[in-house]
């Protein structure tokens, strides 16, 4: 990958749909930022609420440089990231969500992480959850103390198999032209569509993450990750990323086998699915043995 240039220009994408309430803040937050060099999208998908009133009140700003209103919902939030980095004339991508916000100064951090790693794809901040009302709840990444700079197959390995860590685009700063070549399937899904595109952003090049509490995930009950996870279709696609994982030559058969029991465990003995078809349609993809079934009992016995 060619270097990136000295105070590169950032294209951020704001994708909003019916998110009127939080718009200002997160127009605010990212119009105070402490690096100036960006130009902003927003990119509205057919909200029925007042956004396009919120919208049009920063159509004069000289760095909003786009307003796009679709004409029909796409009905994925990663078409509108694709839709955005078509549009985007930036060499680095910041997709701030429209209900989150962050520090003044993060921006500014992770563009700095570019400057240190020329072969970085991507850096990420430190987030925490937020609930409606702003009010912090929890920190995510609790696990990393430290700022990191891996190779990304090792940082795939290491942590992005065992999860998404990188739990909010609104974290991420990211290489545009990395993100025009991953494989467009990301887009087929609803809610681990992020997990994949983090996984071949990786392969790209290396991964930087600041430990520093700079990004405000909003987590709430109306949100995607709320309602993928009531209807159970978040671990389906899970699976079918950790198969992704599998084909790229991640892990081994014994850490496969601990993945397995991790999530016929979570499928099996902590139902968190009302609709009983969608929980034994999630379990089948697993195809657990009695081992595995054996593993998941003595690990929920170990929670209870």
């Amino acid at each position: 990958m060619d270097k990136i240039s000295v105070n590169p220009l950032v294209s951020v994408i704001v994708p909003n749909y019916n998110h009127a309430r939080f718009l200002d803040e997160r127009m605010e937050s990212i119009l105070g930022q402490t690096y100036q060099n960006f130009e902003v999208i927003i990119l509205d998908d057919v909200s029925t609420d007042n956004s396009r009133e919120v919208i049009e009140k920063y159509r004069n700003d000289p760095r909003v440089s786009q307003i796009v209103y679709n004409d029909e919902n796409s009905g994925s939030p990663f078409k509108q990231w694709n839709k955005g980095f078509r549009l985007a004339e930036g060499e680095l991508v910041w997709i701030a969500e429209s209900d989150d916000s962050c520090e003044r100064t993060m921006l500014e951090r992770l563009v700095n992480c570019f400057g240190q790693h020329p072969d970085l794809s991507y850096a990420f901040a430190h987030s925490v959850s937020v609930d409606e009302n702003g009010r912090e709840r929890f920190e995510l990444q609790r696990n990393i103390r430290n700022d990191l700079f891996l190779d990304g197959r090792t940082f795939n390995h290491r942590y992005l198999l065992w999860g998404n860590i990188v739990f909010n685009a609104s974290s991420v700063l990211f290489r545009k032209d990395a993100a025009m070549t991953v494989d467009p399937e990301y887009m087929n899904y609803r809610g681990a569509g992020d997990w994949l595109f983090w996984m071949e952003m990786a392969e790209k090049g290396s991964v930087a993450y600041v430990a520093q509490k700079l990004n405000h995930y909003r987590m709430y009950g109306q949100n995607t990750t709320a309602k993928a996870s009531m209807s159970g279709r978040e671990d389906i696609e899970d699976h079918q990323v950790l198969q992704k994982f599998k084909s790229h030559g991640y892990g081994t058969p014994l850490e496969w086998l601990r993945i397995k029991k991790k999530y016929v465990c979570l499928i099996r003995y902590f139902n968190r699915y009302e609709d009983e078809a969608v929980r034994q349609h999630s379990l089948s993809l697993w195809t657990p043995g009695p081992l595995v079934r054996l593993l998941a009992w003595g690990s929920y016995q170990l929670q209870k």
